[in-house]
């Protein structure tokens, strides 16, 4: 072989290792803590799909070398038998994962957005678990926003060795709270003091362009955007187009749960529309048939819908022990409130359900509460409907609780399908002066349409 040849033959072979190399995805993973005991089969590469990937686990003494050819750039998830790791890879990474029993560190080429999604996650958890302690939707909104998003994308702007990874990001965390402001949509239009900042977010959020098929196969948060927004606008009808677009399996079955739970919400907040829950039904039927996917909500709306019409008939003891029937109260309508002294949005929407006593005072409507307290809490009830000032009559339940629905012994209860599926309470209904349920399922009192719709009842 002549010099030139051997030039080019080792020029070759120095591009062909520089591909192989550049090519190739590693992880060096550590374990510092006896807790995680792990084989080579324990160990999995995830797409965002979901998907496990081709890897090859090279066990030394003391750590595990993970590596995986001609890998795309993007998110993916190491899985551990115990524990899921959410990483952001690149056909160059070459990271250091140690593993201990409170931390993860994370060093080597391609670590700094690695260490992003680290803090993201834990901030993710950090704010799940602040949950509860926020008083109403809008500061829990505000909270969302201020405490998690805006705090990550400022500290996105300090990334600068991967742009690629930042512009990701930041629609990622655009998605994830346009999703978050989608879920809470109801609530935020029915409260009056919705901050006016996150009204025009809400309306962002629901203006997003919703044809751009590539974000359709990328993001799981955006399946579940386009999801709520077609629930919302009452899109139902053209559902496949979307579903069409969609590549993955996994994606596919993502958006088709997001429909359900976007129904859900709106059956919560009195909203239920049966036309539009059968239309998702059966397109959900015919693309996936599976009782697994939304099957509970599909059996919640029939029975609301069966239920109304038919006649209510119940005999309840109110806080002085005396027995009040519904068939006392014909000749108006009667509009229920369903709740308990533990029940914290129950007990938000009283000053709603005062303002509605009063405007509807001297009208055809009488207004009532009945609680499913545990009956050891019965004085505790009776001490928070003095304490509230609830003038309206309230009545105690003859079951406590959650119950399973075939465990309700109260013929009302059943036809009402109170607290199953976890729907649980506020939950109110509306019956007809003649004892027959209008709605199952009505709206809450600072729902604006409830004061509308009852007018208009009393009115006819």
């Amino acid at each position: 072989m002549n010099i030139i040849a051997r030039q080019v033959f080792t020029l070759a072979a120095l591009m062909l290792f520089a591909s192989c190399t550049t090519n190739k995805t590693r992880i060096t993973l550590n374990i510092v803590d006896n807790k995680y005991e792990l084989e080579s089969q324990d160990i999995f590469l995830l797409n965002q799909y979901g998907d496990s990937l081709q890897i090859d686990n090279i066990k030394s003494p003391d750590e595990y070398k993970i590596e995986a050819l001609h890998l795309a750039t993007g998110y993916y998830t190491l899985a551990l038998k115990e524990k899921q790791i959410n990483l952001y890879l690149t056909p160059s990474t070459d990271i250091h994962i140690s593993l201990g029993t409170d931390n993860i560190k994370i060093t080597g080429k391609g670590s700094e957005p690695n260490n992003f999604l680290k803090r993201k996650y834990s901030a993710e958890f950090d704010w799940y678990s602040n949950y509860y302690i926020t008083k109403q939707t809008g500061d829990k909104i505000i909270y969302f926003r201020d405490s998690y998003i805006n705090k990550l994308k400022q500290e996105l702007e300090q990334i600068t060795s991967n742009p690629q990874f930042v512009q990701a990001e930041q629609k990622e965390l655009d998605y994830k709270y346009f999703n978050q402001l989608l879920i809470d949509k109801i609530m935020l239009e029915t409260n009056p003091a919705t901050d006016d900042a996150i009204m025009k977010d809400l309306e962002k959020a629901m203006s997003i362009n919703i044809d751009d098929s590539n974000e359709l196969n990328s993001s799981k948060n955006f399946v579940s955007v386009i999801a709520r927004i077609l629930v919302a606008l009452n899109r139902v009808d053209s559902l496949s187009n979307y579903y069409q677009n969609i590549d993955h399996p996994n994606f596919k079955t993502y958006f088709l749960k997001s429909l359900v739970s976007a129904l859900h919400k709106e059956l919560q907040f009195g909203e239920d529309n049966f036309r539009k829950s059968k239309t998702i039904e059966a397109f959900i039927n015919k693309q996936q048939p599976s009782d697994s996917i939304g099957h509970h909500i599909f059996n919640l709306y029939d029975k609301f819908h069966e239920a109304e019409g038919d006649l209510a008939s119940f005999s309840y003891e109110n806080v002085n022990g005396e027995i009040v029937s519904l068939e006392s109260l014909r000749g108006k309508y009667v509009y229920i409130d369903f709740w308990a002294t533990w029940c914290i949005n129950c007990i938000k929407e009283f000053p709603s359900l005062k303002k509605l006593e009063n405007q509807f005072e001297d009208k055809a409507i009488e207004f009532i509460g009945i609680s499913v307290d545990k009956l050891e809490a019965k004085e505790k009830w009776k001490k928070m409907v003095n304490q509230k000032k609830l003038k309206n009559i309230q009545l105690l339940a003859p079951f406590q609780g959650h119950p399973d629905k075939d465990a309700i012994d109260d013929d009302f209860m059943k036809l009402l399908y109170i607290n199953t599926y976890h729907l649980g309470i506020p939950h109110y209904a509306l019956i007809d002066p003649n004892g027959k349920i209008v709605d199952a399922f009505f709206c809450r009192p600072s729902n604006p349409k409830t004061e509308k719709y009852l007018s208009e009842l009393v009115l006819n």
